[in-house]
């Protein structure tokens, strides 16, 4: 499942003035936790989700290119999806929560690739993950490094 936030008509938009689009992208994470603080975390989904899908686009025009805007860009990316991720959460939508930190990380990944002198700038992911995880899972953060790693946690012998 793919889901995006925003639809093709102002993901176009955006795309011709991304150079302008940052304090779009911080609007919307303000209104996003403004609603969140209001008890409106339904309808903070649209909003951090909105600032993810531009986060997204931002990284793919300016770090496909080296700019070291790129690693501010994967700091929205970040920020944006962990904000998304705990209001999905807050909401119940455990397995969409956990498609966006599969993103967020899928994502990360390709710019270390894609980008090898910018990949010890780039903010760690894994640890924030785990955060991410523990934080409505209950279980220890061990099992949820481990689950963001994907690796097994299981230490018996057969």
């Amino acid at each position: 499942m793919h889901v995006q936030f925003l639809c093709s008509k102002h993901r176009a938009l955006l795309s011709e003035r991304l150079e302008a689009s940052a304090p779009i992208w911080s609007s919307w994470m303000r209104k996003g936790q403004a609603c969140r603080t209001r008890g409106s975390v339904d309808e903070s989904i649209q909003f951090f989700g909105c600032a993810f899908d531009l986060s997204i686009l931002l990284i793919q025009r300016f770090t496909a290119h080296g700019k070291l805007d790129g690693q501010r860009h994967m700091d929205r990316l970040i920020d944006s999806g962990m904000a998304l991720a705990r209001a999905l959460a807050e909401c119940g939508h455990l397995s969409l929560r956990r498609e966006f930190l599969n993103r967020i990380g899928d994502i990360h990944y390709q710019e270390q690739l894609r980008t090898p002198l910018l990949a010890t700038r780039l903010p760690s992911w894994h640890s924030q993950a785990a955060l991410a995880l523990d934080g409505y899972s209950g279980r220890d953060g061990a099992s949820a490094v481990a689950e963001v790693l994907g690796m097994s946690t299981d230490m018996s012998v057969n």
